[in-house]
């Protein structure tokens, strides 16, 4: 009996030195096994990190990307960094919906700050990306579209003022009858103002920003952003927010093509005249 024991106590005396050297060589075969491409791929914690590895994507791009394979996009989106600018469509409490399918998830106070039909640049982690079917009736037509539903996770608001560049159109616009006939020239009026500019994201309405003093009869074709003075034609580069009144009613169609959209400019400054009007 005593033998037994002897045996018994020997053989745990034993055991404990190899478990101990197997659990540290487990542990020494974990660290060396993990790749600098897996450590690289933990998403950032800080606005500048993910700025520092983020690529611009845009809504068109995962859209054909999960028309063509639906896998394929999955696995070359799902767990990367981007950054997308698009319209808020929607605000809900813990996430702000972009053009309508975008989901980015946000702290409560900068959901807060935004509203809905602002134009806002945004930089977070695709968490989900699949393809949605829409549909929607009206006047008895029943219509259908795809749109990309994106989940981005650990985001934030990067900026919602942008440089946006274009030719101006400022005049009173005279109004014609269905056969194209002249009835009331309306130089002077207010509400027949014109001023705007047409750019790569749509026509951009610049007469709220831009403060105009109207006299009946009188034309205008010179005045001022600022301090500079720019004329009807001049090619200029603006900085501004941006609003798109009808991005959140048409959130069921969003559409990115820039004749679709219409903004109103706010916060406006010049940032130069590219090419002066001849």
């Amino acid at each position: 009996m005593q033998k037994k024991w002897m045996a018994l106590l020997l053989a745990g005396a034993l055991a404990l030195p190899l478990a101990a050297c197997g659990g540290q060589t487990a542990g020494d075969g974990s660290a060396a096994g993990s790749s600098p491409a897996a450590q690289s791929s933990a998403p950032a914690t800080s606005m500048e990190d993910m700025l520092a590895v983020a690529q611009p994507v845009t809504y068109g791009e995962l859209l054909n990307a999960l028309q063509e394979n639906r896998l394929r996009a999955q696995d070359t989106y799902q767990g990367n960094t981007y950054l997308y600018t698009e319209c808020v469509t929607a605000i809900e409490d813990d996430y702000a919906e972009l053009s309508g399918t975008v989901k980015v998830y946000l702290p409560r106070d900068t959901l807060a700050g935004l509203n809905v039909d602002q134009r806002i640049q945004v930089v977070g982690v695709i968490d989900t990306i699949d393809l949605a079917e829409q549909s929607s009736t009206a006047a008895g037509y029943e219509f259908q579209s795809s749109a990309p539903a994106v989940e981005l996770r650990d985001a934030y608001v990067v900026t919602d003022t942008f440089e946006v560049t274009g030719p101006i159109e400022m005049r009173y616009m005279d109004l014609y009858n269905q056969y194209g006939q002249l009835l009331e020239v309306q130089t002077g009026l207010a509400s027949a103002w014109l001023f705007e500019m047409d750019t790569d994201i749509g026509e951009i309405d610049l007469a709220p920003a831009i403060p105009v003093e109207h006299v009946l009869g009188q034309n205008i074709s010179q005045l001022y952003i600022g301090d500079q003075l720019v004329s009807n034609g001049d090619t200029v580069t603006i900085s501004c927010r941006l609003t798109d009144p009808g991005a959140s009613l048409n959130r069921d169609f969003y559409s990115t093509s820039a004749y679709e959209h219409s903004y109103e400019a706010s916060d406006v400054s010049l940032v130069r005249i590219d090419v002066p009007a001849v």
